[in-house]
Protein backbone atom coordinates (compact mmCIF):
# COMPACT_ATOMS: atom_id res chain seq x y z
CA UNK A 1 0.00 0.00 0.00
CA UNK A 2 3.06 2.05 1.10
CA UNK A 3 4.54 1.44 -2.24
CA UNK A 4 1.67 2.07 -4.39
CA UNK A 5 0.89 5.69 -2.91
CA UNK A 6 5.11 6.53 -3.43
CA UNK A 7 4.63 5.56 -7.15
CA UNK A 8 1.49 7.68 -7.53
CA UNK A 9 3.23 10.59 -5.58
CA UNK A 10 6.55 9.78 -7.84
CA UNK A 11 4.06 9.72 -11.22
CA UNK A 12 2.39 13.11 -9.71
CA UNK A 13 5.67 15.15 -9.76
CA UNK A 14 7.02 13.61 -12.92
CA UNK A 15 3.69 14.81 -14.69
CA UNK A 16 4.31 17.92 -12.46
CA UNK A 17 8.13 18.43 -13.78
CA UNK A 18 7.38 17.95 -17.14
CA UNK A 19 4.48 20.65 -17.13
CA UNK A 20 6.83 23.25 -15.47
CA UNK A 21 9.56 22.20 -18.43
CA UNK A 22 6.98 22.85 -21.00
CA UNK A 23 5.42 25.72 -20.07
CA UNK A 24 9.15 27.06 -19.26
CA UNK A 25 10.24 26.51 -22.88
CA UNK A 26 7.08 27.42 -24.40
CA UNK A 27 7.76 31.26 -23.06
CA UNK A 28 11.06 31.17 -23.44
CA UNK A 29 10.24 30.80 -27.07
CA UNK A 30 7.68 33.21 -27.23
CA UNK A 31 9.96 35.72 -25.39
CA UNK A 32 12.70 35.07 -28.10
CA UNK A 33 10.37 35.64 -30.71
CA UNK A 34 9.38 38.79 -29.37
CA UNK A 35 12.96 40.09 -28.99
CA UNK A 36 13.83 38.95 -32.41
CA UNK A 37 10.78 40.98 -33.66
CA UNK A 38 12.18 44.21 -31.51
CA UNK A 39 15.80 43.76 -32.83
CA UNK A 40 14.33 43.28 -36.39
CA UNK A 41 12.40 46.87 -36.27
CA UNK A 42 15.75 48.55 -35.48
CA UNK A 43 16.04 48.28 -39.05
CA UNK A 44 13.39 51.03 -39.52
CA UNK A 45 15.26 53.02 -37.00
CA UNK A 46 17.74 53.99 -40.32
CA UNK A 47 16.04 56.35 -43.12
CA UNK A 48 14.86 54.15 -45.28
CA UNK A 49 14.55 57.27 -48.08
CA UNK A 50 15.37 60.79 -49.25
CA UNK A 51 14.38 63.59 -51.17
CA UNK A 52 17.08 64.27 -53.49
CA UNK A 53 17.47 66.51 -56.46
CA UNK A 54 19.24 64.41 -59.18
CA UNK A 55 20.22 65.49 -62.30
CA UNK A 56 17.42 68.28 -61.94
CA UNK A 57 14.49 66.20 -61.09
CA UNK A 58 13.45 65.84 -57.55
CA UNK A 59 13.04 61.68 -56.97
CA UNK A 60 13.12 59.59 -53.80
CA UNK A 61 16.09 57.19 -53.57
CA UNK A 62 17.52 54.83 -50.45
CA UNK A 63 19.41 56.62 -48.03
CA UNK A 64 22.04 54.02 -49.07
CA UNK A 65 21.89 55.74 -52.25
CA UNK A 66 22.88 58.85 -51.55
CA UNK A 67 25.79 59.79 -53.84
CA UNK A 68 28.01 63.39 -53.49
CA UNK A 69 26.96 65.18 -55.42
CA UNK A 70 23.43 64.68 -54.66
CA UNK A 71 21.30 67.80 -53.55
CA UNK A 72 19.13 66.40 -50.57
CA UNK A 73 16.10 68.16 -48.84
CA UNK A 74 14.82 67.68 -45.49
CA UNK A 75 12.50 68.94 -43.61
CA UNK A 76 11.00 68.54 -39.92
CA UNK A 77 10.55 65.82 -38.52
CA UNK A 78 13.18 63.77 -41.21
CA UNK A 79 16.27 61.81 -39.92
CA UNK A 80 19.38 63.11 -41.85
CA UNK A 81 20.12 60.27 -44.02
CA UNK A 82 23.40 60.91 -44.89
CA UNK A 83 26.38 63.50 -43.39
CA UNK A 84 25.68 66.96 -45.33
CA UNK A 85 26.62 70.34 -46.23
CA UNK A 86 23.92 72.64 -46.05
CA UNK A 87 23.74 75.17 -48.61
CA UNK A 88 20.22 76.83 -47.46
CA UNK A 89 18.52 77.00 -43.96
CA UNK A 90 15.11 77.92 -42.96
CA UNK A 91 15.20 78.17 -38.82
CA UNK A 92 16.58 74.95 -39.16
CA UNK A 93 17.38 72.85 -35.98
CA UNK A 94 18.57 69.14 -35.07
CA UNK A 95 18.85 66.81 -32.36
CA UNK A 96 22.84 65.97 -31.57
CA UNK A 97 22.08 63.76 -28.71
CA UNK A 98 22.43 60.65 -30.13
CA UNK A 99 25.75 61.63 -31.40
CA UNK A 100 26.95 64.12 -28.69
CA UNK A 101 25.05 63.94 -25.85
CA UNK A 102 23.78 67.44 -25.99
CA UNK A 103 20.28 67.86 -24.98
CA UNK A 104 19.10 70.79 -26.48
CA UNK A 105 18.41 71.31 -30.40
CA UNK A 106 21.65 72.97 -32.01
CA UNK A 107 20.95 75.27 -35.20
CA UNK A 108 22.21 74.60 -38.09
CA UNK A 109 23.19 77.53 -41.12
CA UNK A 110 25.15 77.30 -44.31
CA UNK A 111 27.95 79.58 -42.67
CA UNK A 112 31.27 77.71 -41.53
CA UNK A 113 31.94 78.30 -38.20
CA UNK A 114 34.40 75.78 -36.94
CA UNK A 115 37.38 74.11 -38.15
CA UNK A 116 36.06 70.77 -36.80
CA UNK A 117 33.34 69.03 -38.18
CA UNK A 118 31.72 68.12 -35.70
CA UNK A 119 31.67 71.61 -34.30
CA UNK A 120 30.75 73.76 -37.34
CA UNK A 121 27.44 74.79 -37.96
CA UNK A 122 26.89 73.75 -41.97
CA UNK A 123 27.27 69.81 -41.29
CA UNK A 124 23.95 67.33 -40.29
CA UNK A 125 25.32 63.83 -39.64
CA UNK A 126 23.49 60.49 -40.36
CA UNK A 127 20.83 59.63 -38.17
CA UNK A 128 20.19 62.67 -36.00
CA UNK A 129 16.79 64.19 -36.28
CA UNK A 130 15.82 67.68 -37.55
CA UNK A 131 13.37 69.15 -34.73
CA UNK A 132 12.49 72.58 -36.47
CA UNK A 133 12.47 74.30 -39.79
CA UNK A 134 13.89 72.95 -42.76
CA UNK A 135 17.33 72.87 -45.52
CA UNK A 136 18.73 72.03 -48.95
CA UNK A 137 21.96 70.18 -48.49
CA UNK A 138 24.69 68.88 -50.78
CA UNK A 139 26.02 65.94 -50.03
CA UNK A 140 29.83 66.78 -51.00
CA UNK A 141 31.56 65.36 -47.79
CA UNK A 142 34.36 63.10 -48.97
CA UNK A 143 34.64 60.96 -45.68
CA UNK A 144 31.63 59.89 -43.20
CA UNK A 145 32.13 61.94 -39.67
CA UNK A 146 33.39 58.07 -38.46
CA UNK A 147 36.22 58.71 -40.85
CA UNK A 148 37.10 61.72 -39.46
CA UNK A 149 36.51 60.37 -35.60
CA UNK A 150 38.60 57.23 -36.30
CA UNK A 151 41.77 59.42 -36.82
CA UNK A 152 41.82 60.41 -32.96
CA UNK A 153 44.19 58.46 -31.02
CA UNK A 154 43.89 55.91 -28.20
CA UNK A 155 45.73 55.32 -24.78
CA UNK A 156 46.44 51.57 -23.97
CA UNK A 157 48.55 51.28 -20.89
CA UNK A 158 50.16 54.46 -21.77
CA UNK A 159 50.99 53.59 -25.41
CA UNK A 160 49.87 56.03 -27.84
CA UNK A 161 48.04 54.08 -30.96
CA UNK A 162 46.68 55.26 -33.56
CA UNK A 163 43.37 54.21 -35.08
CA UNK A 164 43.20 52.58 -38.54
CA UNK A 165 40.61 54.43 -40.41
CA UNK A 166 37.66 52.05 -41.22
CA UNK A 167 37.23 53.30 -44.59
CA UNK A 168 38.21 55.91 -47.16
CA UNK A 169 34.78 55.39 -48.87
CA UNK A 170 32.22 58.33 -49.44
CA UNK A 171 29.11 58.67 -46.82
CA UNK A 172 27.04 56.17 -49.13
CA UNK A 173 28.50 53.07 -47.40
CA UNK A 174 27.58 52.89 -43.92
Amino acid sequence: MKQNICLHAQLYLGIVLTTVVVVTGIFSYYQENKSSRIMDSFKNLVPQSALVIRDGQKQTVKAEEICIGDIVEVKFGDRIPADIRIIEARQFKVDNSSLTGESEPQSRSPEFTHENPLETKNLAFFSTNAVEGAIISFDDIMYSTRFNINHFFVFVNDDQVRLKPSSSRSVTTR
